[in-house]
């Protein structure tokens, strides 16, 4: 690089569990230097943000100004738009000094305004597009596509819907096909979308790689992976001893009852266990 040579720069940098909540005091000012600014406090548990606005502000300026275009801002636009579903634009609002998403639905809000979950997984992806921007401006739009490295994220699905869990490790894929992510979840519908030999459980001081993961229902995964219930103990202990009751020719004594009361009550006569607690019966009458 001092040389003056064109320089393939890996990305590195860790998300922690704080990441959206403790926002550091940050006056460090953008140094132009693709090392400083593309490595810059890469591996601080605390967020970033203040940092990247920064340089998000700067570069449209410098375009409205006309001076030049900005592949960093269509780098930064376009992994957004793939990671974060409905997102249309990403601009700086000069008035309101702050960030602003503008979505396909017609709404414009403040970065700030936005879910948990949103307010997270945007910050997160435009961090890691902008420092692929700054480590490798000679890929231009290729940037994000392009840029190698290694990005760590500690639970992945802080604050995610469930709907979004089962897209997230495919959209950033997608959007960073070249980067390795190792990340940690409690997730079994995140576990559910990746392949058996990426996952790693951590069971005490012991690991395994568990078998026959993807596509699997969060429910199998609950149970065969993660080794705890997908009910609540209690109603599970109800419903085993109402199946016991049906099984013993008993269904329809003063204690099976009861118990069907119980859960009609709980969790419903269409659950699919009282479903199949009914046909037991027609068997065993």
């Amino acid at each position: 690089m001092r040389a003056g040579e064109t320089v393939d720069l890996p990305l590195v940098v860790y998300y922690s569990t704080e990441r959206l909540w403790k926002e550091r005091s940050d006056t460090t000012k953008l140094s132009g230097s693709r090392l400083k600014d593309g490595y810059y406090n890469g591996l601080k548990a605390t967020s970033n943000n203040k940092f990247f606005t920064k340089w998000f502000e700067k570069e449209e300026i410098v375009v409205l100004q006309g001076r030049r275009d900005s592949s960093g801002l269509n780098v930064v636009r376009q992994a957004v738009s793939n990671c974060i579903e409905g997102c249309e634009n990403l601009y700086f609002n000069y008035d309101r000094r702050e960030l602003m998403i503008e979505f396909s639905d017609g709404r414009k809000l403040p970065f700030k305004y936005l879910s948990d979950g949103v307010r997270n997984m945007l910050a997160m992806v435009a961090d890691i597009a902008f420092r692929c921007a700054m480590l490798n401006p000679h890929f231009r739009e290729e940037a994000a596509s392009k840029t190698k490295g290694v990005v760590l994220i500690d639970e992945l699905d802080l604050h995610l819907h469930p709907a979004w869990q089962k897209r997230v490790v495919s959209n950033l894929k997608e959007t960073f096909p070249s980067i390795q992510f190792i990340v940690t979840t409690h997730s079994p519908l995140i576990l559910s979308t990746v392949q058996d030999r990426v996952i790693v459980v951590r069971t005490g001081n012991e690991v395994f790689y568990p078998q026959n993961i993807y596509g699997r229902t969060a429910n199998d995964i609950l149970s065969n992976v993660m080794e705890t219930s997908e009910r609540l103990e209690t109603v599970q202990e109800q419903l085993d001893t109402y199946l016991e009751l049906i099984e013993s020719g008993e269904g329809k004594s003063k204690d099976a009852l009861q118990l069907r009361t119980q859960l009609d009550q709980s969790v419903g006569h269409n659950d699919p266990e009282l479903v199949r607690a009914d046909l037991l019966l027609s068997f065993y009458e």
